[in-house]
């Protein structure tokens, strides 16, 4: 293809981008020394949802659960590094001597204080997905009339460019949602880590290695048995991040939620629902209507919380689920029938004023202008988070995607995993959105997606 013929593609695909844009409508960190001060986000708080200038992919997919519960912000920097003040205290703590505050002789001076340091790091990851090609003379044939797909403001989409920008998309939400259970940066540098790599213990310094325990999140091995006895494992959980956060400003409600499957939600939502009214009674004082009182606390907590995936109440406060069906799950070994495993978090995404758990991406709009001027024939879209180009060979391209996400968490202790939790279920396997995996829905089940006749 020469140059004219790339020029007018690419400018054909920016009209499509412009009517993309048109019709989809809106529905809508860096520190610096030991300061907790954030920086003004871009665009809104998604990475996916549609909340700011030059919505393109944003029109076509959505943010799943937990990618909306956190806020996404801009932050250009290869090295993220959070410094915590891990501890303090009085003079010759360190040492096992702490000094006194009180003072013997008023003209004397003070003792001093000490505390600790940690330099905790975090990157971002390179994500991409490309469509399938797609021959220029077959932009008007509609593969949507037989497999549909809609953009969120419910308009079908109406072309083959559009429909494999849709399905790249789609599919690049699904790698970025998974990656932030199961992201490994130590693995592959082109990761991020998830939150089994962030919900975590043995965090060091990653400039002095240095053991970093005041830093550790709590982790608790629940050794694959079911839920029973989780409601004072929970409050324990709770009342401990609670305490700790104290001095910090505290945790309200809406910022804690228990992730959990859908299938733990509903083993979880049943024990607790069960704890006050299954009990025996006592003499004088029987418990009377078990069977009515538990239905009508199940039912009445699998409804509402601030992500409409129900709530329980610890230690008189309610504390929303957040359901993760991403979370990995396996067979329960020694579990019986029907019983699965898999782990529960407790994420805090904000402390009194401050946010300690969010997202970050690279703002493309600097790259691309830089390499656009070279002669490239790249879009920055979304305000900044994507790159969407498409790669040509004569009459055919495909339309390939770019973003560059992470996940920074500045107050790993405030979070906690259960690892190992069995929840039986009494018919159905549990199902997960990763078709690759052993429990993943088998969308060809549902879309026979062939060759068109003809062809």
């Amino acid at each position: 293809m020469n140059t004219i013929q790339t020029i007018e593609m690419a400018d054909a695909l920016n009209e499509v981008a412009a009517v993309l844009r048109g019709k989809a409508g809106r529905t809508g960190r860096t520190k610096d020394a030991y300061t907790a001060t954030p920086t003004p986000r871009l665009y809104g708080d998604r990475l996916f949802g549609l909340c700011g200038t030059n919505d393109v992919i944003s029109a076509l997919v959505e943010d799943d659960a937990f990618l909306r519960w956190l806020s996404w912000r801009r932050n250009n920097l290869h090295t993220i590094t959070v410094k915590v003040l891990s501890w303090e205290g009085p003079a010759g703590a360190s040492s096992g001597q702490p000094s006194h505050g009180y003072m013997t002789d008023p003209c004397a001076q003070p003792y001093s204080v000490e505390w600790g340091r940690c330099n905790i790091c975090f990157y971002k990851g390179l994500y991409g997905r490309c469509g399938q090609d797609i021959a220029m003379v077959e932009l008007d044939e509609k593969y949507c009339e037989n497999e549909p797909i809609l953009r969120i403001d419910g308009a079908l989409v109406s072309n083959n460019a559009e429909w494999q920008a849709a399905l790249a998309a789609n599919i690049l939400r699904d790698d970025i949602s998974q990656d932030l259970i199961i992201g490994n940066h130590g693995a592959s540098a082109a990761m991020f880590s998830g939150l089994e790599n962030i919900v975590k213990t043995g965090y060091v310094d990653c400039e002095t290695l240095d053991a970093c325990t005041h830093v550790d999140s709590i982790v608790v091995d629940w050794g694959s048995q079911g839920v029973g006895g989780f409601a004072a494992l929970l409050q324990e959980l709770i009342g401990r991040i609670r305490m700790r956060a104290r001095s910090a400003g505290g945790v309200d409600d809406n910022n804690i939620v228990i992730m959990a499957r859908t299938e733990m939600r509903d083993c979880i939502v049943n024990e607790f629902a069960c704890e006050q009214p299954c009990g025996t009674g006592s003499a004088g004082n029987p418990i009377i209507n078990v069977a009515v009182d538990a239905r009508a606390a199940r039912d009445r907590y699998l409804v509402g919380g601030q992500n409409g995936d129900g709530y329980i109440v610890v230690a008189g406060h309610p504390i929303s689920f957040l359901v993760n069906d991403w979370l990995p799950v396996e067979s329960c070994e020694g579990g019986g029938a029907g019983s699965y495993v898999s782990d529960v978090y407790i994420l805090v995404r904000r402390i009194g004023p401050r946010e300690v758990f969010y997202g970050v991406y690279h703002d493309m709009t600097s790259p691309v202008g830089i390499a656009n001027g070279y002669g490239a024939k790249f879009q920055a879209t979304d305000g900044g988070r994507f790159v969407v180009y498409s790669d040509f060979d004569e009459t055919c391209f495909k339309t390939c995607i770019l973003v560059k996400p992470g996940l920074v968490c500045e107050a790993p202790w405030a979070q906690a995993r259960i690892q190992n939790v069995c929840c039986s279920m009494v018919e159905l396997a549990p199902v997960t959105p990763d078709e690759r995996d052993e429990y993943g829905i088998n969308f060809s089940d549902l879309y026979q997606a062939g060759v068109e006749p003809g062809r």
